[in-house]
């Protein structure tokens, strides 16, 4: 790909700038000043995370004319999200032809960037996108519509301050949030010094592990060993070469990462307790407007029916990986699980079972490609209010959690249409609510709005409108004084002789 073509990209820019034009973009900032404690603005929305999600929260929210926001990440300029970080396949696993973050606004899409800067190429000849174009694409979508997140700063806690009165001595729910310069206190290896902050609005743009932590099996999970990593760990594959490791999972990051270990020149044996290779991708069937739009509208069982015969059935990793790890000389080992464990100071010993039959084996490390698992009690910032935050185990108490699918599935927050957070006390659900749950632990609650590629452009416009809409609510006062005040005139008298004086 010749991603140096700045005449073309230039001139894209210059027809997606008569785009925003049309479209009224930026939106005028409608919001009332509200002071916080500080006597400084209340910001209107911070968004927390720099990654597409993010990105496609902060464009909507500017769409609707909120400017008031910030937008924060942990992450290092040219970091965010997963894809140059632990995502390791080649292409991306959603088809080319949707449409992501876009809006709906043509010129903004992955193929309208794609096509101004491979001019000598056809669209038609992509089979899938790559994943570093992925992320190329993602900077410029961030430059052209004007976010500016401050990166290498991580949101370390979020409390509810006290009530606020508004312009019009309404009292408004707002936050307090703890903010460090992780670039610093790397840098300097000190403990860098504490920014406070204050916003009304909070969307938790964090990605799949935001609210998340490690996948990791029982049997591993005291051994704290160096040579053990999980898929989202960050791994020198350089060093692999010659060795002998282990990857657990049969998922597409599994794959993967076998993948990325074979071709650095190691021995790689995949482990995986599911007796068959899963052939189907059952979230495929999804991914339609009537499943983003009607979805939340199940009854609560029904969404837990779906989910689960999704998750139960596994999902298939993409033909492509699984034509990559072909190609590989890796070994399969299906309907296995690794029994016992045993650190050496040279390397692990491993008992697998498979079925009755016991295989002894050496391995230099493993790579644990198990995903992640909901656990809002793990989450740092959310310490102060993991504890009210209401899950989907305190709704559907009647629901056998010995399945293991569903009680992780329980573990998600309980989250109502517009990606609000609730509580176990309903008393509480309006403080709340105003913290918006806009990643991958939305799905239970809401599908795949804020899940993936497919549907993030519908899920950013349901958040952004829905807090337009409460941050209206809030001020309404406020506005219709602005409205009795409003003394622009539209004629003078002077149009038309019949007027009287």
């Amino acid at each position: 790909m010749d991603i140096d073509n700045k005449s073309n990209i230039n001139n894209h820019e210059k027809l997606l700038k008569k785009d925003f034009a049309k479209l009224n973009y930026p939106i005028k900032n409608w919001v009332p000043t509200t002071l916080g404690p500080n006597k400084l603005p209340l910001l209107d929305v911070l968004v927390i995370g720099g990654g597409m999600n993010g990105l496609a929260a902060s464009f909507s929210l500017r769409a609707q004319g909120i400017q008031n926001i910030r937008q924060v990440d942990q992450q290092p300029l040219g970091q965010t999200g997963p894809w140059l970080n632990f995502a390791r396949m080649e292409y991306l696993r959603s088809p080319k032809h949707l449409t992501g973050p876009s809006l709906n606004i043509p010129n903004l899409t992955y193929r309208a960037w794609w096509e101004a800067v491979n001019s000598g190429y056809s669209w038609e000849d992509v089979g899938f996108i790559k994943r570093e174009d992925w992320a190329t694409y993602l900077r410029w979508f961030e430059k052209v519509t004007g976010s500016k997140v401050e990166y290498d700063t991580k949101v370390t806690n979020i409390e509810i301050g006290d009530n606020k009165k508004n312009t019009n001595s309404d009292l408004i729910n707002y936050y307090s949030v703890d903010l460090i310069n992780t670039h610093n206190s790397l840098k300097n290896n000190v403990k860098n010094s504490i920014e406070r902050i204050y916003t009304r609005y909070i969307v938790l743009a964090n990605g799949r592990e935001g609210l998340a932590q490690p996948r990791v099996p029982k049997l591993l999970k005291n051994l704290g060993s160096k040579k053990v990593f999980h898929s989202s760990s960050k791994i020198n594959f350089s060093s692999f070469k010659g060795k002998t490791v282990v990857v657990v999972g049969v998922a597409a990051s599994a794959l993967d990462n076998a993948a990325c270990a074979a071709e650095a020149g190691a021995s790689v044996t995949v482990v995986a307790r599911s007796p068959k290779m899963p052939l189907l991708n059952k979230m495929k069937q999804t991914v339609y407007p009537g499943f983003a739009e009607g979805f939340y509208s199940l009854r609560d069982t029904e969404k837990l029916d779906w989910m689960t015969h999704i998750q139960n059935q596994r999902i298939a990793p993409p033909k492509h990986t699984v034509e990559r790890v072909s190609k590989l000389n890796i070994k399969l080992m299906l309907g296995s699980e690794i029994e016992s464990l045993r650190e050496t100071k040279s390397n692990l010993k491993l008992t697998i079972s498979t079925g009755k039959i016991k295989t002894n084996m050496t391995a230099d490390f493993i790579i644990l490609g198990t995903g992640f698992v909901i656990d809002l009690n793990k989450v740092p910032e959310l310490k102060k209010l993991s504890k009210d935050i209401l899950l989907w185990r305190n709704v559907l108490k009647e629901v056998s959690n010995e399945n293991t699918q569903t009680n992780e599935l329980l573990s998600f927050p309980y989250l109502g249409k517009n990606f609000q957070l609730k509580s176990i006390d309903p008393s509480k659900n309006m403080i709340l609510g105003n913290i918006r749950c806009f990643n991958h632990a939305a799905q239970l609650s809401l599908g795949n709005l804020a899940n993936d590629i497919p549907h993030s452009s519908e899920g950013a416009q349901r958040l952004a409108k829905s807090i337009a809409a409460d941050l209206f609510e809030e001020d309404k006062k406020v506005h219709f004084e602005r409205l009795k005040n409003y003394t622009e005139v539209e004629i003078n008298g002077s149009e038309w002789s019949e007027i009287p004086d």
